[in-house]
């Protein structure tokens, strides 16, 4: 082989070296390049990560305590609805308590009718005769001063003709029915009598002694007036 062709060989070659070498450093530059773009990328992506797994964990967090809330909601919705129920249920037994009460008003002004009367066991009696009844009766209940009133507790007795300085004054007390037991009650007792309680106590023991417990009660009155100076 020549010189010449020798020559030309290592020119070539040293051509080639020379682009090897040019495609080389581009190829690196371009994989630097490469490495510091994904590199920023990366550290990018990192950090959004972890903001997504702060919001993850905010979310969570917020769910948690979005699902106790609505528990207590339900727990309070469902006592809620159980009161409900309950005051349902009460009031569908208001009537029958009503209607067993006023029965036993009922019944008991019948028993208390012979307060106003002298008998009643002879409605066959002439007209006459009835006459005499009915003055008589109203001759009792003037002189008692003795009517009736209906309230929400019970009966109310208010006497007149008792306090010997004011013949109007009015002395007052309701006897009302306990429903659990049957049993007599009193309330509103205007004036107050200290005997009340034993007097109760005897009526409860013997509820046919109604019109007895009345007249007790008036003249545990006509004590209460005539011994108080204010009287």
């Amino acid at each position: 082989m020549d010189s010449e062709v020798v020559d030309r060989l290592k020119e070539n070659l040293g051509k080639a070296r020379a682009q090897f070498d040019e495609w080389a450093e581009n190829h690196l530059r371009s994989l630097e390049s490469s490495r510091e773009e994904f590199f920023v990328k990366s550290s990018g992506m990192k950090a959004e990560l972890l903001e997504m797994e702060k919001q993850e964990k905010m979310y969570v967090e917020q769910g948690e305590a979005l699902a106790q809330l609505m528990d207590s909601e339900r727990q309070e919705i469902e006592s809620i609805n159980a009161g409900i129920e309950q005051l349902r249920k009460k009031q569908s037994e208001l009537p029958l308590a009503r209607d067993a009460l006023q029965n036993r008003i009922v019944r008991d002004r019948e028993r208390l009718k012979q307060l106003d009367s002298v008998t009643q066991t002879n409605r066959d009696a002439s007209s006459e005769h009835k006459l005499k009844l009915k003055q008589v009766s109203n001759m009792y209940q003037n002189a008692l001063g003795l009517k009736f009133d209906s309230t929400p507790l019970g009966l109310r007795f208010i006497f007149t003709h008792i306090d010997p300085k004011n013949a109007l004054r009015e002395c007052t007390f309701t006897l009302g029915i306990n429903e659990q037991d049957d049993s007599y009650f009193v309330s509103c007792c205007e004036p107050a009598v200290e005997k009340m309680p034993l007097l109760l106590t005897q009526l409860n023991a013997n509820p046919d002694q109604l019109g007895i417990f009345v007249s007790q009660v008036r003249y545990q009155f006509q004590i209460v007036l005539c011994s108080s100076p204010l009287a």
